[in-house]
């Protein structure tokens, strides 16, 4: 038994014939077809495509008197979910995942009945029955129990925190703290951080603590944070989250309930950088322009730049030093094919500004921002700073520094992106 709560089935008996191993006992229940879909199919999403062991391509179903249990594992992350349904007679069994999903998505609408007796699993609507056999039940693993609540926050404003900070994480498995959010639990906000070590997103929510602790440090791997924020079920308000712990009271693992689903994972073993001190660099220009804007222009000059070339932004103050500037964006490949497009902007410098930007990078900053202008801010050789802007704001409004070393405010968010050297 690990500090997650499951363990690792061992040696010969963990890769059983299915023939041979079917201990599934009988059950008996009548569902909604459609909620039984949709809840297998975010089910299905934890499921490995190379398991390990054949088991865990299975999908655990769970007939009690209070309803049907879903459940999926994959030794890292696991899912359950309850569900309303008749049960005729309680017990459980053990499915393929992906076969099954395949199954529940086209069923037509309306009550489905699910029997399970003699190693097989039967569905029956009033004009279609489908049956497949089950898989061995004796050697599926526990699951980790859920942990007791931390806190809470709304649905809403984690699914945007979630969004705007993975943009930035890193994909390579080589180096796991690249790969993760670091989350920061305090006893009124959270804090979420990714990078890839081109750039580097920070947001910031408010929470309630209903736990007995409410400050914590975690990293939880980005790709499932940002899954479970694209398929958030619909009507869940608040998200519960509660933290699993070692025999040493340290974080091991991080759940999230959101309605009667809740998802389990198992953290990443690694310490954040010091982002404070990366947001903490001395900025002394800024240029403000419109969020949209921007990011079509971004895409319409890359579109013939070629693979990672950069998009150039050419900043010029205006006459007054505030909002008659102008931004201009330019990109080419050789001379086969060259962009050019100009957005008018407030540009506060000493100087005109010449900067450039992995199109992508950019890109990814300027769609989460979340507001109708952005702002950003930079010196010479040094990481952009974007930062969001209310609407109507004026040069006025940018900030001259920023609040508590970069740290964002509840509701506010940061994206650093480091520019591209111009070399001519």
């Amino acid at each position: 038994m690990t500090a997650t709560g499951w363990t690792r089935p061992c040696g010969p008996s963990s890769t059983p014939t299915w023939s041979t191993a079917r201990r599934s006992s009988a059950v008996k229940f009548t569902i909604d077809a459609k909620a039984f879909a949709d809840t297998i199919a975010w089910i299905a999403r934890v499921l490995p495509s190379r398991p390990p062991v054949p088991v865990l391509a299975g999908i655990k179903v769970t007939a009690t008197g209070g309803g049907v249990e879903l459940a999926g594992f994959d030794y890292q992350v696991s899912a359950r979910a309850d569900l309303e349904a008749e049960v005729h007679q309680a017990g459980e069994a053990l499915m393929s995942g992906r076969l099954l999903s395949d199954i529940a998505r086209l069923l037509p609408a309306g009550p489905v009945q699910v029997v399970v007796e003699n190693a097989t699993c039967t569905l029956t609507t009033p004009h279609t029955t489908h049956t497949l056999l089950l898989m061995p039940t004796e050697d599926y693993p526990s699951l980790p129990e859920p942990p007791a609540e931390a806190g809470r926050i709304d649905a809403a404003a984690f699914t945007t925190a979630i969004t705007q900070v993975t943009v930035a994480a890193g994909h390579d498995p080589t180096l796991p703290v690249l790969t993760g959010v670091w989350i920061e639990l305090d006893s009124e906000k959270v804090i979420f951080a990714a990078t890839d070590r081109f750039r580097l997103a920070v947001a910031a929510q408010p929470w309630t603590v209903t736990g007995q602790r409410g400050e914590d440090t975690l990293l939880v791997p980005a790709a499932t944070l940002a899954d479970l924020a694209k398929h958030l079920p619909g009507g869940a308000d608040q998200l519960a989250l509660g933290i699993t712990r070692d025999g040493e009271a340290n974080p091991v693992g991080l759940s999230i309930t959101a309605g009667r689903r809740v998802l389990h994972t198992s953290l990443v073993d690694a310490k954040f950088i010091a982002w404070r001190k990366v947001l903490a660099t001395s900025l002394v220009w800024s240029v403000v322009t419109d969020t949209l804007a921007l990011a079509t222009a971004v895409r319409r000059v890359a579109v013939v730049a070629e693979r990672l070339a950069p998009v150039r932004l050419h900043c010029v103050p205006g006459d007054t030093g505030r909002d008659d500037g102008k931004l201009e964006l330019r990109a080419s490949t050789g001379d086969a094919a060259s962009a050019r497009e100009t957005l008018s902007a407030r540009v506060v410098a000493d100087q005109p500004i010449d900067i450039a930007f992995n199109p992508g990078y950019l890109l990814d900053a300027l769609t989460t921002t979340g507001t109708p202008q952005v702002c950003m801010r930079g010196s010479t050789d040094k990481p952009v700073l974007l930062l969001s802007m209310p609407t109507g704001a004026s040069s006025e409004d940018i900030p001259v520094s920023l609040p508590d070393a970069g740290e964002p405010l509840p509701g506010q968010h940061r994206h650093l992106l480091m520019p591209i050297r111009l070399t001519g």
